[in-house]
């Protein structure tokens, strides 16, 4: 009778549809998930991570020798061979160069910002501009790249947005006569400075808190162009309790916003970083430090500052995930609005834990994401320490950060597994089971962005892009394609600002999604 159960118990397994788990590695990204790359015999960390339009990745970080180090990636996770020669870009340019932002540009250029110190031992801003194939854009600044002294003492950048026209918006800190401040400035393509930002492209934030020493560690950009500006606030007390500071486009702070432009949050928190909500409500996460450890911080505020108490528990969500020390490093929001955050789990006594929970978008743990709304990653004998998130058109989350390997760090981008529904045939295959069209990536976009979607078998396909009056602008497949994942590329050069619809077909079903074009 045991073995007649058995039997009938195997063939329903074998035949019900599975779903592949979601934040678990994608082995289809280099052999295992992860793409490691050494670059020489000291520590290598990767702090900031982009994606080009084609789908090739870039890291960017630095050296323990004062290196600036960046790797681009072909979308399987190779090197690709196209950029510097060999995908790895290497070069020293001052003592302890930090690079903590990268972004690129439409037409293939990179834009790396960071911070760096000169021969008289002052730390300054760096930004710098590569061409597409790795050398320096010598259009920026002559050379390619450019130190900026705001406070000519100790300045760094250390989140950074690049405009569709080439502007740069760099936020950081400026240290000056014992007060830290929050820094914000705003260059021109050619890097000079923005004078149309606070009348000379530089505004800066003192006395957030009284204890004199304001910490920026994140920055977000809102669809209507405003700027919040995320840290900590010294009290005097010493403790840090967590701010936002929200700056209008123009650079003029926003005093509609908290008390005079800013809100204080007590808390004794670090490592804040800020993400803005579709809707406007600003999402800020951190660590918290409570009790003898530190936990996973989520807040979620209105647009005028308030606490929104729909969110999680008053506003408020507080995660510890089996260890005493909970290191949170950067947060994003998913398409459908669901939140990721990323850090890792100091295990004490064996190589740190890399760690990603997914939030549901009213701060309830998602409980169909890993194993009760979490994943831990640890390859054998690895450490893994990740840094910061980016999107592929296909919706799937990459971390970069570092790896310790035999007792040196290497730069690490893992690649995690998306909500794609598989089915089960022979073991290790899977088969896309849901013809889906996703979001499209940016989004907002100018002036070009990826559309990706999902086939369950193969059939002829129609994408066909419409604008807010219903006049097709451009069909961008027509054809029969195989089944898998796809994406294409919409061009907008030529259309004006505004919202447009990608309809896909496919055997009976259409699905559109609703883009917004900046200009």
């Amino acid at each position: 009778m045991k073995k007649t159960i058995t039997i009938i118990c195997l063939v329903l397994f074998a035949s019900v549809p599975a779903i592949a788990q979601t934040g678990s590695l994608d082995p289809s990204f280099s052999d295992d998930g992860m793409a490691i790359t050494d670059f020489n015999k000291t520590d290598d960390q990767a702090y900031a991570i982009a994606v080009q339009a084609d789908g090739k990745i870039i890291a960017a970080g630095d050296t323990g020798d004062d290196g600036l180090l960046i790797c681009r990636y072909n979308s399987d996770g190779t090197l690709d061979t196209g950029f510097s020669g060999d995908g790895k870009f290497v070069t020293y340019l001052g003592r302890n160069l930090d690079i903590r932002a990268v972004s690129i540009l439409s037409d293939g250029k990179i834009v790396i910002a960071g911070s760096v110190v000169d021969e008289n031992y002052y730390r300054s801003v760096f930004v710098g501009r590569l061409n597409a194939n790795g050398t320096w854009d010598t259009s920026f600044k002559d050379t390619g790249y450019q130190n900026y002294f705001i406070s000519n003492n100790s300045d760094k950048a250390l989140a950074m947005k690049v405009y569709p026209d080439g502007k740069i918006l760099l936020a950081g800190q400026a240290y000056s006569a014992g007060i830290t401040s929050f820094l914000v400035m705003k260059l021109k393509e050619d890097g000079n400075y923005d004078t149309s930002f606070s009348g000379d492209g530089i505004t800066l934030t003192t006395n957030i808190g009284p204890g004199g020493t304001d910490n920026l560690t994140g920055m977000a950009v809102d669809a209507n162009g405003k700027i919040y500006l995320a840290g900590t606030a010294m009290q005097s007390d010493f403790k840090d309790f967590l701010a936002v500071v929200k700056i209008n486009a123009n650079g003029s702070r926003d005093n509609t916003f908290g008390t005079s432009s800013k809100v204080v949050i007590p808390a004794y928190n670090d490592r804040v970083k800020v993400a803005v909500q579709d809707d406007g409500k600003i999402i800020l996460g951190s660590n918290i430090y409570q009790n003898q450890k530190s936990d996973f911080h989520l807040v979620r505020l209105n647009t005028n500052g308030t606490i929104d108490t729909t969110f999680g528990e008053k506003g408020f969500v507080i995660k510890n995930y089996g260890n005493v020390y909970n290191f949170f490093s950067d947060l994003t929001i998913q398409s459908d609005g669901k939140i990721l955050m990323t850090g890792f789990l100091d295990m004490l006594v064996s190589p740190a834990e890399m760690l990603i929970a997914r939030f549901n978008a009213d701060g309830s743990t998602d409980e169909s994401y890993g194993t009760g709304g979490s994943v831990q990653i640890k390859p054998a004998q690895t450490g893994l320490y990740p840094s910061s998130f980016a999107f592929q058109a296909d919706g799937k989350p990459l971390v970069c950060g570092y790896a310790l390997i035999n007792e040196k760090y290497d730069f690490a981008v893992v690649r995690l597994k998306s909500d794609v529904a598989t089915s089960v045939e022979n073991e290790g295959s899977e088969k896309i089971a849901d013809f889906t069209l996703l979001q499209n990536y940016p989004n907002p976009f100018n002036p070009s962005t990826n559309i990706g979607f999902n086939l369950p078998q193969s059939a002829h396909v129609k994408l066909v892009v419409f604008d807010l009056l219903g006049r097709e602008v451009v069909t961008l497949v027509n054809k029969v394609m195989e089944a898998g994942s796809h994406s294409v590329v919409f061009e907008a050069n030529s259309l004006s600002a505004g919202l447009y619809f990608a309809r896909i077909s496919f055997g009976g079903k259409v699905m559109t999604q609703k883009m917004t074009l900046l200009k």
